[in-house]
């Protein structure tokens, strides 16, 4: 049904049913790449299990079976964030956490270029990666040195 004859819907909704079974409303309020996070909070004690469904209206946007990271690329509008979980019986409770983030931007591939210790067509450097022979020389101290927790060091 709608108001105008449009594609848009006039009501959408998503419903918790079952008593291990809740629903948070998550606004966005501008598009981007979000990383939805849902941890067993360990208290009073680990679920049974625990699953959890992200939608919007009537679709579904993905899901996590356990706990884990659901990365999406979100909307500006209302969303549901669904838990299902089973407590431990005897105690018949338990808690989760559920984080929403922005996504961290993957670091930019390396060029080759310039830096790192002495590398690059144009020399210099500083800073950057490790060089062969700067991890060989560590490598070597180690052998000569072991670390005090080594077996056998007193």
């Amino acid at each position: 049904m709608t108001p105008d004859g449009s594609d848009e819907a006039v009501y959408e909704d998503t419903q918790a049913v079952g008593t291990s079974f809740a629903t948070s409303p998550l606004h966005v309020a501008s598009a981007g790449r979000l990383d939805l996070t849902l941890t067993d909070a360990d208290f009073p004690s680990r679920f049974q299990s625990l699953a959890m469904a992200l939608t919007h209206g009537t679709t579904l946007d993905g899901f996590i079976f356990g706990e884990g990271t659901l990365t999406f690329d979100a909307a500006a509008e209302d969303y549901a964030v669904n838990v299902l979980a089973t407590p431990d019986p005897a105690l018949r409770a338990g808690a989760y956490g559920i984080t929403v983030s922005a996504t961290p931007e993957e670091p930019p591939p390396d060029d080759g270029g310039g830096g790192g210790n002495g590398g690059g067509d144009e020399g210099g450097g500083g800073g950057g990666a490790w060089s062969p022979l700067w991890l060989g020389l560590l490598a070597w101290r180690a052998v000569l040195r072991p670390s005090r927790s080594s077996p056998g060091c007193h």
